[in-house]
């Protein structure tokens, strides 16, 4: 269930593969709108897929987080005076 939701989030943010897609009749979309509950819900399950399962060859076949794990570059804390 959680990589049809991926397909969902992530498919608007890609662009057309060429020129200016023609944007799709709503007019007679029936559906409700999400809560704003059920939203971060989903989103929520999608982040995690995300981080923990979704693989990417950017990442030499990691997940996001075994990729932030297997850096050993330092975290420094920010001063909070200057944020």
């Amino acid at each position: 269930m959680r990589a049809a939701h991926a397909v969902r989030l992530t498919a608007p943010l890609r662009p057309p593969a060429h020129g200016h897609a023609a944007s799709p009749d709503r007019s007679k979309d029936t559906t409700r709108p999400l809560s704003f509950t059920a939203f971060v819900e989903i989103l929520l399950d999608w982040v995690a897929w995300w981080n923990t399962e979704h693989t990417s060859q950017a990442l030499d076949g990691r997940t996001p987080l075994a990729a932030w794990q297997s850096d050993p570059t330092r975290l420094q804390e920010a001063d909070p005076a200057l944020l």
